[in-house]
C-alpha cells in the first residue's frame, strides 16, 4: 500500500476516533451547565470562552510550528493538553458546589487554547496529506463516517443520562471521561500519518497584517457571519430543554437527525462543490441557515413534531456550509502562506464570536418586544444570517473555470426526485453502516 494512502487511512480513523470523543463530551457542555446551575449570561459566557481560547492562541500556535517544524508532533501535543482539560470537568462532581462553574469555565478556556494552538499546524499538515483534486469527495466521505460515529454516541448518551437523577452528575462524568479516552486514540492514529516535509519561507511577524484580495474578502465574509450564527448557537439546547421541556433523550434524538440529515447530504454537498464551486453551494447553506433560527421560534411543547423538518433543514444546511467553507479557505489560502492565513483566518473571525454569545444571553436575560427572551435572539440571528449573502458573493474560487449562478446549482440540488433520490441517499448511508460496524 503506498504511503499516501496510509496516511488518509490514518486520517480516516483520527477523524472517526475524534468524531466519537466530540460526540461524548461537546453536545452535552450546555446541558451539564445547566446541571450546574448556570444562567444564559453563564452559557454564553462558556461559549465566549471557547472563541477567547482560539483567539489567544493562534498567532503562538503558528510560531511554534515556524520554531518546532514538526507540525505532527506540535497537533499531537497540543490535543493531549487539551484532553488533559477535560479531567477536570471530569471530576467536578467531587468539588465542592461553590466552586462548579469557575472550575467549568476554566477547563472550558484551557481545552479550546490548546485544540486550537494545534489548528495552523493540523491545517497545514492536511492540506499536503490530501490532494486538491480529490478533497471534496475525500472529506464528505469522512465526514460521512464521523457523522456515523457521532450519532451512535450522541443516541446512546442522551438515553445513558436518563437514566440518571436530575442532580446526580455522575453520568455527565463518565460520558465525559470515555470523551477523553477516545480523542487520545484520535491521536494516536495522528502520528501515525507521515505525511510530507515542512519547507517554510523565512517570516516576520508582521506577515499576520498582510491581508488582502480575495483572502480578506473571505475573512470578512466569516467574520460576519461567525457573528450572526453565534449570537444564538449557545441557545438551541437551553431552548429544547427548558423552554420545550426535553428530556436528555428527547434532545439527543432530535440532535441526531440533524446529525443525520447532514450526514445524508455530505456526500451530495461534495459532488456539488467538485462540480460547481463552493461558493454558490455555500450560498444555499447560509440560506437554510438562515431560516433555521427563524422556523425553530414557532416550535412548542406541543408542537413538538414541527421540529423534525427543522432538524432535517439544520442538518443539511451546516453540512454544506462546513464543507464548502473548508474547501473555500483551502483554495483561498496558499500553500507556504498558509500557517500565517490560518491564524489570520482564525484571530480575525474569532474576535466577533467571543462577544456574540455574551451579547445573545443578554438579549434573552434583558429584553423584551413583540418577541422575548431566546426566541428574540433567533429572530435576530436570522436577520444577521440573511445579510452575509452579499458579503460571500464578493469571494472569488481561483481553481474555478465556470462560474455558475447560484439559482442554477440550486436547482441541481433539489433535482433528486424527492422519493428515488432519499433512497438512494439512505441506501448508501446504510451501505457505510454495515461497512462501519465491520470495522468496529
Amino acid at each position: 500500500m503506498k504511503q499516501e494512502t496510509k496516511d488518509r487511512k490514518n486520517l480516516f480513523y483520527n477523524g472517526i476516533n475524534w468524531s466519537i470523543a466530540d460526540a461524548f463530551t461537546t453536545p452535552f457542555l450546555v446541558p451539564f451547565g445547566l446541571a450546574l446551575g448556570a444562567s444564559n449570561l453563564v452559557i454564553g459566557t462558556i461559549t465566549s470562552l471557547q472563541n477567547l481560547g482560539m483567539l489567544l492562541s493562534q498567532v503562538p500556535g503558528s510560531e511554534i510550528v515556524w520554531a518546532v517544524r514538526k507540525r505532527r508532533a506540535v497537533n499531537n501535543a497540543c490535543e493531549f493538553l487539551a484532553k488533559m482539560s477535560w479531567l477536570a470537568i471530569v471530576f467536578i462532581p467531587f468539588l465542592p458546589p461553590e466552586s462548579w462553574l469557575t472550575v467549568l469555565l476554566a477547563a472550558v478556556f484551557v481545552s479550546s487554547f490548546f485544540v486550537n494552538l494545534s489548528y495552523p499546524a493540523w491545517t497545514s499538515f492536511i492540506a499536503d496529506v490530501v490532494p486538491k483534486e480529490i478533497r471534496g469527495r475525500y472529506f464528505a466521505n469522512r465526514n460521512t463516517y464521523m457523522g456515523l460515529a457521532a450519532i451512535m454516541v450522541l443516541i446512546f448518551v442522551g438515553f445513558y443520562l436518563d437514566l440518571f437523577p436530575k442532580d446526580d452528575l455522575m453520568g455527565f462524568s463518565s460520558i465525559f471521561l470515555l470523551g477523553f479516552i477516545f480523542g487520545i486514540a484520535a491521536i494516536a492514529y495522528f502520528a501515525m500519518i507521515r505525511g510530507s516535509k515542512l519547507n517554510l519561507s523565512e517570516h516576520h511577524l508582521h506577515d499576520y497584517l498582510r491581508i488582502g484580495g480575495n483572502f480578506r474578502r473571505f475573512l470578512t465574509f466569516n467574520a460576519y457571519f461567525g457573528f450572526a450564527y453565534m449570537i444564538a448557537s449557545p441557545f438551541f439546547a437551553v431552548y429544547m430543554l427548558d423552554n420545550l421541556r426535553m428530556g436528555y433523550a428527547d434532545y439527543a434524538m432530535f440532535s441526531a437527525i440533524a446529525a443525520f440529515a447532514g450526514l445524508v447530504s455530505q456526500k451530495h454537498w461534495g459532488r456539488l462543490i467538485d462540480k460547481f464551486g463552493s461558493r454558490p453551494t455555500m450560498f444555499i447553506g447560509v440560506l437554510g441557515a438562515a431560516l433555521v433560527p427563524l422556523v425553530f421560534i414557532f416550535v412548542t411543547p406541543s408542537t413538538l413534531i414541527w421540529l423534525i423538518p427543522v432538524q432535517i433543514i439544520s442538518g443539511v444546511a451546516w453540512a454544506g456550509v462546513g464543507l464548502a467553507n473548508f474547501n473555500m479557505f483551502l483554495d483561498t489560502t496558499e500553500g507556504d502562506k498558509r500557517i500565517v492565513q490560518t491564524a489570520d483566518y482564525n484571530i480575525i473571525t474569532i474576535v466577533p464570536m467571543i462577544f456574540a454569545p455574551l451579547v445573545g444571553g443578554i438579549i434573552a436575560e434583558s429584553y423584551a418586544f413583540p418577541l422575548a427572551g431566546i426566541p428574540l435572539v433567533f429572530a435576530v440571528s436570522a436577520i444577521l444570517r440573511l445579510g452575509a449573502l452579499p458579503l460571500l458573493s464578493r469571494v472569488k474560487e481561483s481553481h474555478i473555470k465556470k462560474e455558475y449562478e447560484t439559482g442554477y446549482v440550486f436547482r441541481h440540488f433539489v433535482s433528486i426526485h424527492p422519493v428515488r433520490g432519499m433512497m438512494q441517499e439512505f441506501r448508501a448511508v446504510n451501505k457505510e453502516i454495515r461497512h462501519f460496524a465491520k470495522k468496529l
